[in-house]
């Protein structure tokens, strides 16, 4: 459920595409997983969600996942969101004169549905014995106050039917909220009341490169903050998972986090979680087709750590996938349109070693 209520259980879209794919077919709003996939290239559906089966469709017991996406306030303009994830993103769009891509329009209205955000509580209530992950996305969960007065509504719930199966608190963040901040300050107190009180606290990071490379994907990033605040929340206990989305913004770099863990204390504690960009489609990694494998060589030299043997065997993977793939020429050139446009309005350079593998995307 997002604060439009647009992916419901009774949201006619999605029973529409739920039949169209127990019937064997092929959904329209699917599109942009079928065209990666007949670059012979990786999908969103191929690498992360999976094939659902049939006969899991009947055991429906009552809510097991609940995401909620409460708005899209941020302080962040990454490469990869748009205004529907960041409002920081809206703001700067509405500065500009024109806006060269499509998927940049800025929203007009960011506030939160008031009436679907008083139901959320309930819903969580009706489904507190099945439920096994509450998802918390953004923007950025750290300095909105309505994530922030949520999570004190699920303290004062009554969860000690789940005593011994705790549920998973699972709340995505970029990492960048101000220090000495009294939203930020609130938020880390709640963190610590809603452990106290039986949820399973699970701060999920979001970190697609690291030094200079996170701070031009992620913009307006700075690197010492997020690092000091990882560090922090695995010391605390709240952090066990980084997530990291792969797309032709950090495909070369993302080594580069593997090799940044291998030096800290905890890098046997926190584990990568794979996702897979598909929008806006010029970021796909299916563009590239089988030059993928060209980016992937650098993953053969990354130390061996025991949490990151099944996300090297995923990224590797995906160049084995597209092996035989077939190069959107269109859309890499677009992409290297965007990443000058993107570093231009926000006033930033695109770091030399990120410069050159974008070009050589083309070559």
């Amino acid at each position: 459920m997002n604060f439009n209520e647009t992916y419901n259980e009774h949201n006619k879209t999605l029973l529409k595409v739920r039949q169209e794919f127990l019937d064997g077919g092929k959904p329209k709003e699917c599109r942009s997983c079928w065209r990666e996939e007949s670059l012979n290239g990786a999908s969103y559906r191929t690498t992360i969600t999976g094939a659902t089966k049939k006969e899991l469709l009947s055991t429906y017991k009552g809510l097991e996942y609940i995401d909620l996406i409460y708005g899209s306030l941020c302080n962040l303009r990454c490469a990869s969101c748009g205004p529907f994830s960041s409002t920081q993103w809206s703001s700067l769009l509405k500065q500009q004169d024109t806006l060269p891509f499509l998927w940049l329009t800025p929203l007009e209205n960011t506030q939160p549905n008031v009436e679907a955000w008083k139901r959320i509580p309930q819903i969580i209530e009706e489904n507190i014995l099945s439920l096994d992950h509450l998802n918390l996305y953004g923007g950025e969960p750290s300095i909105d106050p309505n994530f922030i007065q949520l999570i004190d509504q699920l303290c004062d719930m009554d969860i000690s039917a789940r005593k011994n199966n705790p549920i998973a608190l699972r709340i995505y963040t970029n990492g960048v909220w101000p220090d000495n901040d009294k939203l930020s300050e609130k938020f880390l107190t709640n963190l610590y009341k809603a452990k106290a009180k039986g949820w399973k606290v699970d701060l999920k990071f979001s970190i697609d490169a690291i030094g200079e490379n996170a701070e031009y994907i992620r913009h307006p990033t700075k690197w010492s903050n997020l690092d000091k605040h990882l560090d922090m929340m695995v010391a605390e206990g709240f952090t066990d998972q980084i997530h990291i989305t792969t797309s032709l913004l950090n495909l070369p770099v993302q080594h580069e986090i593997i090799e940044y863990f291998s030096e800290k204390s905890y890098r046997d504690k926190v584990r990568p979680i794979p996702n897979l960009a598909n929008r806006p489609e010029i970021i796909a990694v299916a563009n590239l087709g089988s030059k993928v494998a060209e980016m992937l060589k650098p993953w053969n030299n990354v130390p061996d750590l025991p949490l990151w043997k099944h996300y090297k065997r995923w990224i590797t993977g995906i160049g084995r996938q597209q092996a035989n793939g077939i190069t959107d020429s269109q859309r890499l050139k677009t992409f290297i349109e965007y990443t000058d446009w993107y570093a231009k309005v926000n006033n930033t350079t695109i770091p030399a070693d990120l410069k050159k593998f974008y070009n050589s995307y083309l070559e």
